[in-house]
Parts: structure tokens; sequence; C-alpha cells
């Protein structure tokens, strides 16, 4: 979504004549007004045809490299064209049919017939990749490329855990002792009183 609104951005700043953006201020009514009536529009076809169905298939990449297999990931395409469309694009244009539709099934042929099979041929060679071969890495995963930017320049390696808090031991009046005597399993600070942990939920967020 972070990507999503950067874009926004670069199109927003772009002429008013190729992005056909209205510029006379973003609203909630307006919003609510895009989302609500949504057009075929009247984007040249490069912009329907080829550029959508890049991102479509750069969404289904994405998903099929985290471990999700061919319908997940058309589904997690068709989830963030959803997301752009009826999201921050609609502050300035109403939600598109063509967008809705073909970004995730172009872009579910594209990546799983083009880009999976050029990926696949790449990864598969020995010894180190050239520049042509990462090059095309890139341009077949560009969201992951962009995630690797932008883990290195900001160092955000997030780890994110939620476990349960448990008395442990025989019982649990044994455990809440334990506890309160700081031989529980509760990580936060000891407490004097027994009953005030003894069940729970620990969230963890390292970075």
């Amino acid at each position: 979504m972070g990507y999503q609104a950067a874009t926004i951005a670069v199109l927003y700043a772009l002429p008013a004549e190729q992005t056909r953006f209205d510029r006379s201020g973003a609203s909630y009514g307006k919003w609510r007004d895009n989302v609500t009536n949504p057009v075929w529009d009247r984007d040249n076809h490069f912009v329907n045809y080829v550029l959508h169905p890049y991102w479509g298939a750069a969404y289904y990449i994405r998903a099929r490299e985290r471990g999700l297999d061919r319908w997940q990931s058309l589904g997690y395409s068709a989830l963030l064209s959803a997301v752009y469309e009826f999201g921050a694009e609609a502050l300035f244009e109403p939600v598109s049919y063509q967008d809705l539709v073909i970004t995730p099934l172009a872009g579910w042929l594209l990546g799983e017939y083009v880009f999976s099979p050029i990926r696949e041929s790449i990864k598969a060679k020995p010894g180190e990749l050239d520049a042509m071969d990462k090059v095309a890495l890139v341009l077949t995963d560009p969201l992951g490329a962009l995630n690797g930017l932008t883990d290195r320049i900001f160092g955000v390696e997030t780890q994110i855990s939620l476990a349960p808090i448990r008395p442990i031991g025989p019982s649990a009046p044994a455990a809440a002792a334990a506890l309160a005597e700081g031989r529980g399993s509760w990580p936060g600070p000891h407490r004097t009183s027994p009953r005030a942990v003894s069940w729970g939920l620990q969230l963890q967020v390292r970075w």
C-alpha cells in the first residue's frame, strides 16, 4: 500500500492530460462518488493492456515467491488491484472496470506462463548470475526488488510473534505461586499477587 501511495504521488505530478486525474481537490465525498460509480475508463491501450497486466503479474509473482499457490496468488493480485482502485486512486478518478478485471486476470497469465518460467530457468543456472539475469529477476519481481532496497536503506527486518502465556507445572495454583516467585513463564515485571497473572498473550515485535 505504501508503494501504491508513492505511485499515486508520481502520477499526480505528471501532466493531467496523461493521467486524467481530477485535481480539483481530494475529499471523502469525491472518493465515495468514485467508488460507487465505476466506469469504463478512457486510458490508452498501452496503459490498460500493457502496464496494468504487468503490475498484475508483479503482484502474482510476489505471491508465488511467498509460497502461495496459483489460485491464492490470483486472489492476492485481485486483492491488491482492488485496494489500489478503491483506495488512493479513487481520490482522483472513478474506479475502472478494466483495471479490476484485466489487471489480475491478464497478470495471472503473464506471471504464470511468462514470468515464472523465466525466473525458474534463471534460478536453475549453475554458478553466479550475470547482469542480464539479475535485471530479468528484478523486472519479473519488481516488488521483491523494492522490498530488498527498502530493507537495505532502512535496515528493516521486522519479526512479529504472538504466543500464549499459560501456567506451567502440575497445577494452576502451583503455577500461579511460581509466577509470583518469578519462576513462571510470564515475561514482564514480576507481580506480587498470584492471581494477577496466570493466562495471557505475549506480543513481540523485533526490528
